[in-house]
């Protein structure tokens, strides 16, 4: 969906993507496998495990789990687990320590 907003001679184009339909869930709705996007919408990965504290993020097959905090949950909705943080802070080191409890 896009929409044009005029400012002076120009007119700017703004493209809103739709988000993903259905209920907003709790995290024990949070499935393995279910996908992982980023604070834009962006493919960050997929749930490899839902721990008390944190979840495993599965990046793909030649990059590192993520032990994302679920306080980095954004929203649940139709089966889409939406951080609040861009993708690149999953490959921060930080974030691929495996915590010591909570998983």
């Amino acid at each position: 969906m896009a929409y044009g907003l005029r400012v002076g001679p120009r007119v700017l184009s703004v493209r809103v993507e739709e988000p993903p339909r259905g209920p907003v869930l709790g995290v024990a709705a949070i499935r393995p496998g279910a996908p992982v996007v980023d604070v834009d919408g962006d493919p960050a990965g997929h749930v490899a495990h839902v721990g008390e504290r944190f979840l495993e993020v599965s990046r793909g097959f030649l990059e590192p789990s993520a032990y994302v905090p679920l306080t980095a949950i954004c929203e649940i909705r139709g089966g889409v687990v939406r951080l609040g943080v861009p993708a690149a802070r999953l490959a921060e080191p930080s974030w691929q320590r495996r915590p010591r409890s909570g998983l």
